[in-house]
């Protein structure tokens, strides 16, 4: 089982489930391996970065997990219905120091080479056009990200 070496599980699944789970070791068996890797090697490429802030008093708290009911301060339903954070398997992360935009537009232009040297060949989707940076690790079959 791999647990993150950069992030705690709090900052990982929504407040609820932390509470619930946060004294069972298993908890981490929600995430894939490959997610997790990829979150220390992005952190270690990039610095400092936040999934969910609800620990410290922030509004993100489905940035990493998700339940497969999860609602918006609103009530509406959050995510799609096969959305990759409901399967461990994406993030959403703020770094310190980049935009979002400048970390897609560096790994768009790496090589799966370059990706398998710096430990993100893993990453199969990345969101595009949006303020955060979305990766996950979903079932493709292929060495190029899909950018959606």
């Amino acid at each position: 089982m791999y647990k993150t070496k950069k992030f705690q599980l709090y900052e990982l699944l929504p407040k609820d489930y932390y509470y619930i789970h946060k004294h069972n070791p298993r908890a981490w068996l929600i995430f894939d391996p490959w997610a997790l890797i990829t979150l220390d090697a992005l952190r270690d490429l990039y610095g400092k970065a936040y999934v969910n802030d609800w620990w410290w008093g922030g509004d993100n708290q489905y940035r990493g997990f998700r339940p497969e009911v999860c609602l918006d301060e609103n009530g509406d339903s959050l995510g799609e219905m096969l959305s990759q954070h409901k399967y461990g398997r994406a993030f959403d992360e703020m770094f310190v120091k980049y935009y979002a935009s400048e970390v897609r537009d560096q790994i768009r232009g790496m090589s799966y080479a370059e990706r398998k040297r710096e430990s993100l060949h893993h990453i199969t989707a990345i969101e595009d056009k949006v303020d955060w940076f979305h990766f996950d690790v979903r079932n493709h079959n292929s060495k190029d990200i899909l950018f959606f």
